[in-house]
């Protein structure tokens, strides 16, 4: 599954446990889908930033 599959399915389940309206006009959507269709990019500062650990984890 890839990410972009990963991320509209875990939309989907939420708006099934917790409904909402979502509206956005056409063209939002199709940009929506366009930015859900690229490939994915490594983003090294993030990852960094995440192998640190939350400060709720330090003493």
């Amino acid at each position: 599954m890839s990410l972009s599959e990963d991320v509209v399915s875990r939309a989907v389940a939420s708006a099934v446990e917790d409904p909402q309206v979502f509206a956005v006009s056409a063209e939002a959507w199709v940009k929506l889908q366009e930015v859900l269709k690229r490939p994915a990019t490594a983003k090294p500062k993030i990852a960094a930033l995440l192998a640190e650990g939350s400060m709720l984890d330090q003493g």
